[in-house]
């Protein structure tokens, strides 16, 4: 599971990744971004999974963020295959939270491989 950001220098997108491929139930995965410019309105989140956009969301902003302004993206995997994915801005307080089904589209066999193989852990 990633997440598609822009390079600052280039403009162009590329996926960081948060959990592995075969990484599946239970875990959690944290990382810090920041906005990208001066009273930015809104963050669109793209998740992705195996470089495949699997989730697009606008996530409206508070006014006057300034450029930088530090941007935490928690993505859990449950043992339901849902991801629970919780954007916030600590420094005022701020939180979004949804839900993701990524086993629509996959086949019996596929949800059962996926299912059960690592343990709860933070990724930094």
């Amino acid at each position: 599971i990633g997440i598609l950001l822009m390079d600052e220098d280039t403009g162009n997108k590329y996926n960081d990744v948060l959990i592995e491929p075969n990484t599946s139930v239970d875990f959690i995965a944290e990382r810090e971004y920041q906005t990208a410019y001066e009273d930015q309105t809104y963050i669109k989140l793209e998740l992705t999974e195996s470089d495949v956009v699997i989730s697009q969301n606008n996530i409206k902003l508070p006014e006057k963020l300034p450029k930088g302004t530090k941007v935490t993206l928690r993505v859990c995997v449950n043992k339901n295959h849902l991801l629970e994915v919780f954007l916030s801005i600590p420094s005022i307080d701020f939180c979004k939270e949804y839900s993701v089904n990524r086993t629509q589209n996959l086949s019996e066999e596929e949800k059962r491989k996926l299912s059960g193989l690592v343990a709860s852990r933070i990724l930094h």
